[in-house]
């Protein structure tokens, strides 16, 4: 790879909540010869703020290589979800591992730990610059890396910096996935990744900080002691699987969709329709062929009939969930989900 300043490559961010088959669109379009998959790229970072400063490329690099507790928790406590791309058998358990490394580098090279040394020797060396700046080159290069012009970034929780996106990427697609929102809430408190973000909104609640964001907890800090076990150094898988499909974390993965729904509708509004394409999850499994094949020409893809085709084999029904709520507790989340959504102010 060289070094030289890069264009931006035509970008498409796949924005969503989680849980609603933004993965699965993802893996699809990484299928197409000319998208170069960026998983679970800004999902790691979003917690330190993205602040719209001009850094150094060194200040960039510690940014996206910055380890990310959340998963590192998941794998210290074995609860390792399955869209980590990085071979973590027999990992060092003193490692901790950066979304970058996790998620994305390995949906691009087979020797992800080579390719984060190569770009080591790379990104530091980027000029002084916007964090945007930073992210178009970064992803100019990675895409160059793949041989492919153009990239799709998707990560969980996006809804959260769909403005940030905005401001960086003026020029970008946003491919708007959504699905119901207690089938979400109930895939979710099954995930470890999601218990733990449902853990930072309890912390946050009750403490005023999130343990579970990437800068972790200021010096001196002390949990409340009905909550030290809740600490990503002591939790324990037993105390996450006993949080799954309670009815504190529904509320919170809830209040947490309907915040990011806020979010994006807010940051979305104003675009043209050539910029904008929502899919609905439940269109996308009763007619894979129809809505793929809509996602293929609002992208312009070549071959686009071919790939939808094709890629519609790949769409199944996802298997029951072992949890049921009621008609009364889905009705009782439905309600949480409308008034959080209304009560929801969007700041930039």
């Amino acid at each position: 790879m060289s070094d030289q300043q890069h264009g931006s490559a035509p970008g498409t961010f796949v924005i969503c909540s989680g849980r609603c088959g933004s993965t699965l669109i993802a893996d699809l379009l990484a299928e197409h010869p000319d998208m170069t998959p960026l998983l679970e790229f800004f999902g790691s970072q979003y917690q330190a703020g993205m602040v719209q400063k001009t850094m150094t490329g060194q200040e960039f690099w510690e940014l996206v290589t910055a380890p990310w507790i959340s998963m590192n928790t998941a794998l210290r406590i074995g609860r390792v979800p399955k869209e980590v791309r990085y071979d973590v058998s027999g990992l060092d358990p003193r490692r901790e591992l950066s979304g970058l490394l996790g998620f994305t580098l390995p949906a691009l090279s087979k020797d992800s730990d080579g390719l984060l040394r190569e770009l080591s020797g790379i990104v530091p060396g980027y000029p002084a610059q916007s964090l945007g700046a930073h992210y178009r080159q970064f992803f100019a290069l990675l895409a160059e890396y793949a041989g492919k012009p153009r990239w799709v970034e998707k990560s969980a929780t996006s809804g959260v910096f769909v403005h940030d996106l905005l401001d960086m990427f003026p020029d970008a697609r946003f491919v708007y996935l959504t699905r119901d929102v207690v089938d979400v809430a109930v895939s979710m408190t099954g995930h470890p990744m999601f218990l733990m973000a449902d853990l930072g909104i309890a912390f946050q609640q009750r403490c005023g900080l999130d343990p579970y964001q990437t800068q972790g907890v200021p010096e001196g800090f002390e949990a409340p002691a009905d909550m030290d076990h809740l600490m990503p150094e002591n939790l324990s898988s037993f105390v996450l699987d006993y949080r799954s499909g309670s009815m504190e974390s529904l509320m919170n993965l809830t209040g947490l969709q309907a915040m990011m729904a806020k979010y994006t509708d807010d940051a979305l509004s104003g675009l043209r329709d050539d910029r904008v394409l929502r899919i609905v999850y439940e269109d996308l499994l009763a007619d894979p062929e129809r809505v793929l094949g809509g996602l293929a020409r609002f992208l312009e893809l070549d071959g686009a009939e071919e790939w939808s085709s094709r890629s519609a084999t790949r769409v199944a029904t996802p298997r029951p969930k072992d949890l049921q709520l009621d008609a009364a507790a889905r009705a009782q989340l439905r309600a949480l989900y409308d008034e959080v959504y209304a009560a929801t102010e969007v700041t930039r």
